[in-house]
């Protein structure tokens, strides 16, 4: 394995309030301001009601938006082995499959042999949040 550091800076901000409406209604709203130093910012929000008819029964419920940035390891790993594939395959019967490997500069057996093909785990820098 290849050593690897990598870090990443970030602020967030979440407030939340309880405003009673009447006795057994409650309105929630809430929101969160996040910013990532490689992702840039968002601002979500929560809006939520928490109804008490009686003391035995209570109804809550929520509507929001939500954001979650890629984690580091998700973007920086290191490439490591991660096994080989559970099925075997032919390059040469499959022009997808030898697309791919030509893109990766793999080489692919001749005579149309069936192989399994190794797996590599890592991070992807082309990650969206």
């Amino acid at each position: 394995m290849i050593p690897h550091s990598a870090n990443r800076n970030s602020f967030a901000f979440y407030a939340e309030a309880s405003i009673p409406i009447v006795k057994s209604l409650e309105f929630i709203p809430a929101i969160r301001f996040d910013d990532y130093e490689d992702f840039g910012n968002t601002t979500n929000y929560k809006l939520a009601l928490r109804w008490r008819p009686s003391k035995q029964l209570l109804f809550r419920g929520s509507y929001g938006t939500g954001f979650k940035a890629p984690t580091v390891p998700q973007i920086n790993a290191a490439a490591q082995s991660f096994g080989v594939t559970g099925n075997a395959y032919s390059c040469n019967a499959d022009p997808a499959l030898q697309a791919q490997a030509d893109r990766l500069r793999a080489e692919c057996p001749a005579g149309g042999t069936n192989i399994q093909f190794d797996q590599i785990a890592g991070g992807n820098l082309a990650l969206k949040p």
